[in-house]
């Protein structure tokens, strides 16, 4: 019912989100070409016997698109059914309880499970916590991709890629070496680009999104002057989280993410 303009080459996605329309999806990167991979963004075009991906889809002159149709909501379901298939939905121990993107979605379309058989015993990827900051946990993992794409296209480090196929693909460092001694420089881009609990950094685990308070600041520790939030619990600084300041766009490096907030509390 909302009648819309947009340049020529947009997505369906870009011109939704132009005039507010919220479109769920869990692959997107607005800063690389779409991916595609997550299925969330589901859209119906009359006229057209196919849904459409509105990460991917031109929008076309003349189209009437329905974003919350019946059709589009049970795909919506379907893909996040299919996903839980094989994820470990352990959410209460998991660390990204609170801040976890496709049980917020779970959530809102009503999904509280798979219908298919979860194949919970071969859910048995070994969880890799050698880097000294985050831990991978396959099991997590819903393969959105959004890490590798961080890491290759965004930071330009290419430390991780997708590996195997099919239910046994994982994130893996090359030759599948242990994080610790692959070409990784601890940046912590990709965990802050993960949807679910499958990349955390290990201070996560001593709060929850609703215990801190976020307040912006200036990164201290070069002239760059990147811009992230602080996150406050008791009075005493316990993470970081990049925010989309001028000279960062939600980046920082390993000193801005990991080496900023011990400091601050030190007697010295």
């Amino acid at each position: 019912g909302t009648a819309v303009e947009a340049e020529e080459g947009s997505t369906i996605l870009q011109a939704a989100e132009k005039y507010g329309i919220r479109i769920p999806q869990l692959c997107y990167l607005k800063e690389l070409s779409p991916e595609g991979a997550c299925r969330m963004c589901f859209v119906e075009i009359e006229g057209n016997p196919k849904l459409v991906t509105a990460c991917s889809f031109p929008i076309g002159e003349g189209n009437v698109i329905h974003t919350e149709s019946e059709r589009v909501i049970e795909a919506r379901k379907s893909t996040l059914d299919l996903l839980l298939s094989h994820h470990d939905i352990h959410c209460m121990t998991c660390p990204g309880n609170g801040s976890c993107k496709l049980a917020d979605l779970c959530y809102e379309y009503g999904v509280e499970g798979s219908s298919y058989p979860t194949g919970e015993e071969e859910l048995k990827e070994p969880v890799d916590d050698t880097n000294e900051f985050f831990v991978y946990n396959p099991n997590r993992c819903i393969l959105c991709h959004r890490c590798v794409n961080t890491c290759q296209k965004i930071v330009c480090r290419g430390a991780i890629a997708t590996s195997e196929r099919g239910f046994r693909s994982v994130i893996s460092t090359a030759f599948g070496i242990d994080w610790k001694d692959s070409n990784c420089e601890s940046c912590g881009n990709c965990v802050q680009a993960c949807p679910t609990g499958a990349l955390t950094m290990k201070r996560r685990k001593n709060y929850r999104p609703w215990e801190v308070k976020k307040i912006r600041t200036t990164c201290p520790h070069c002239a760059t002057g990147c811009q992230f939030d602080v996150y406050v619990k008791d009075n005493r600084v316990v993470d970081t989280e990049a925010a989309d300041g001028p000279s960062n766009r939600g980046l920082l490096c390993v000193k801005g993410r990991s080496g900023s907030f011990d400091f601050a509390m030190s007697r010295d």
